[in-house]
């Protein structure tokens, strides 16, 4: 049997010892095991994990005598000369059982980028999103393995290092507990041994086109951020770039030029891109009244809001159905929801994106993309500097405004779970619940008088 090289001396009480820091210093210095050696059940033990939280959840989570039952071993079996498949054994009510089925395999470790014996498990669903495990394994010693087990919802959750130590073999292993589901593809769970998915943010130099721009770096999406100030994407990029370990591209484009959407699509084809994931942020609304604002101003507001949004939307749309995955946000507003406000092209503009997601929703789930409006009330950005309102916006309650990371959280959320609306906030949802029986005459009138902006 070929073995991997390894000349330590440790045992398992030196692990015990260590903190994640050293395990994990440890762990990059350390050879893979091949899949023909790792054969037969294994003892499993947890060790140091980061954070004192993380240490009690995850003794509960291995040392529950209910479920899944006290953590004796994980056994591994190899099919072939690159794969493997295997099980965890718990202890629970007076008998031995295995849970959790797991494939094997030499990939690339998604700390250091160098081989691991990696052991994928199917992804569950729960209340929260599709929860991901992954562990990773080396040789640390003869008979004596070192794990970084990780598991979440997000690539940033993922990871987080969760070690643990492996002794053996100590028995053979038991056999198959489960059939491979045909809908199970390893690869999807190891970023390595698949494409990134890439996304589309236009409106993303600042607020909550920023704030997209983070969230959807951290969860590993590569990105291609859209705006007039190149200077200040740039800057996120690199600073993505460092953070997330994640290709960043930009583009300083005039999203309100009639060609925009050709612009952006031409960009892609050189970057020989994809879309998986679009983002419509970009936004702006006038403050002058609707006889008074210059035709040039109106149609900068239509075109960038309106016209290059769904240009947009029809020219990735069809990538994502053929491919049978892919998620639209489109940014509309409380104000889709609101009664209308006078002078505010505004608010018939996010009424017609909001109606527009809706209907494409309806027409693109059964294909796997999914569109979502997300339709924020106030939120701390540079928006109301821009449209001059800063001072009005200044007065309303502190309880009426949200953070654009809790707007962005909401957003992504919604559109992962099919949902075609997404109101953000508790107060919002209030007034978006108030708001909508109206009848139209009390609407209207609700819009000329209380219109903040006017």
């Amino acid at each position: 049997m070929k073995t991997a090289s390894v000349s330590s001396s440790l045992v398992e009480s030196d692990l015990l010892a260590m903190s994640v820091k050293e395990l994990m210093s440890l762990f990059a210095k350390s050879p893979a095991p091949t899949v023909q050696q790792m054969d037969g059940e294994f003892a499993a033990r947890l060790l140091a994990q980061p954070g004192k939280l993380a240490q009690v959840i995850g003794n509960v989570t291995v040392n529950n005598p209910i479920m899944p039952g006290r953590w004796l071993c994980k056994a591994f079996k190899p099919i072939s000369g690159e794969r493997g498949r295997g099980y965890n054994a718990f202890a629970h009510l007076g008998r031995k059982v295995q849970r959790f089925p797991m494939e094997t395999l030499i990939a690339p470790s998604r700390f250091d980028g160098r081989p691991a014996y990696t052991l994928v498990y199917a992804s569950f669903r729960s209340m929260c999103g599709a929860v991901n495990m992954v562990d990773e394994v080396r040789q640390v010693g003869p008979d004596l393995y070192l794990g970084i087990g990780t598991w979440g919802f997000t690539d940033a959750q993922r990871r987080i290092p969760l070690p643990f130590v492996l002794r053996g073999p100590i028995a053979p292993c038991a056999g198959d507990i489960g059939a491979h589901k045909k809908s199970f593809d390893v690869r999807q769970a190891i970023p390595a041994l698949h494409p990134r998915r890439k996304a589309l943010i236009t409106g993303a130099s600042a607020g909550i086109g920023a704030t997209f721009a983070h969230q959807l770096a951290a969860s590993g999406y590569d990105l291609l951020l859209a705006a007039r100030r190149g200077d200040r994407l740039q800057n996120l990029a690199d600073q993505l770039s460092k953070q997330y370990s994640v290709q960043c591209e930009v583009l300083s484009v005039d999203l309100a030029s009639s060609d925009a959407a050709t612009v952006v699509m031409d960009h892609l084809d050189k970057l020989n891109w994809t879309i998986d994931f679009l983002v419509n942020n970009a936004g702006l609304s006038g403050h002058s009244k609707f006889a008074e604002a210059s035709w040039s101003q109106l149609n900068g507001e239509i075109q960038l809001m309106m016209t290059t949004l769904t240009e947009l939307t029809h020219r990735i749309a069809p990538g994502m159905i053929e491919r049978r995955w892919g998620r639209i946000i489109n940014v509309s507003s409380l104000a889709a929801l609101s009664p209308p406000g006078e002078s505010l092209l505004y608010s018939a503009i996010k009424t017609y994106v909001m109606v527009l997601s809706q209907s494409l929703d309806m027409e693109f789930k059964p294909h796997g993309v999914h569109v979502t409006a997300l339709c924020p009330g106030f939120t701390h950005s540079e928006f109301h500097d821009v449209m001059g309102t800063r001072d009005t916006a200044n007065h309303l309650p502190a309880l009426m405004w949200q953070q654009p990371q809790d707007v962005v959280r909401a957003g992504i959320a919604a559109v992962m779970a099919g949902k075609p609306v997404c109101v953000p906030g508790l107060s919002n949802k209030i007034l978006a619940a108030v708001m909508r029986p109206m009848p139209l005459w009390l609407g209207y009138l609700a819009g000329r008088t209380f219109n903040p902006f006017k």
